[in-house]
């Protein structure tokens, strides 16, 4: 019964600090609201981006934007550039998601000389081979005028660095 008494105090202690954590964080996003509306307004605002916007506001001539959106059945890359909009859809079992994993544990490992490592020879393979089942195919149809990705990736894709990526194999 004692114990019963002392759960219910903590209880009600925490429910009490709970709501005044949550009056504290109601009054510091209406002192944002006041003093930084341009912040407030961009912070919650929770309408969606269409992609006109994102051509007219978020990039250049010299940029896309490439979003990855990973399906059951399908692998969906959409890609925005200030004049384009494209879409790929490439089958799920077209692509090997477990690729991703293996080029992630070989960038844990470090390499010694290119001439004799065989872990070196892996990473241009699994560089090379990632860079062709994800970015090939979108970077091929680009213009060239396009130097700049926004990338937004998803599920596994999310591992990959892309700024490692080999588009070829170094001689």
């Amino acid at each position: 019964l004692e114990d019963n008494a002392l759960r219910e105090g903590r209880v009600i202690r925490d429910d009490e600090d709970i709501f005044e954590l949550k009056e504290e964080l109601s009054q510091f996003s209406s002192l944002l609201e006041k003093s930084y509306p341009r912040y407030y307004a961009q912070k919650y605002n929770t309408d969606p981006v269409n992609a006109s916007f994102v051509q007219s506001q978020l990039l250049n001539e010299n940029s896309a934007l490439v979003e990855y959106f990973v399906g059951v059945k399908m692998l969906y890359i959409f890609v925005i550039s200030k004049s384009d909009i494209l879409m790929y859809r490439v089958d799920v079992n077209d692509v090997d998601l477990d690729q991703i994993s293996h080029f992630c544990n070989l960038l844990k490992t470090r390499p010694g000389s290119k001439e004799s490592n065989a872990e070196y020879q892996d990473f241009v393979e699994a560089a090379t081979a990632v860079y062709e089942a994800y970015l090939k195919m979108v970077v091929d149809e680009l213009p060239t005028r396009i130097d700049a990705l926004i990338i937004i990736p998803d599920d596994k894709i999310n591992y990959i660095p892309f700024e490692v990526l080999l588009r070829n194999k170094p001689m």
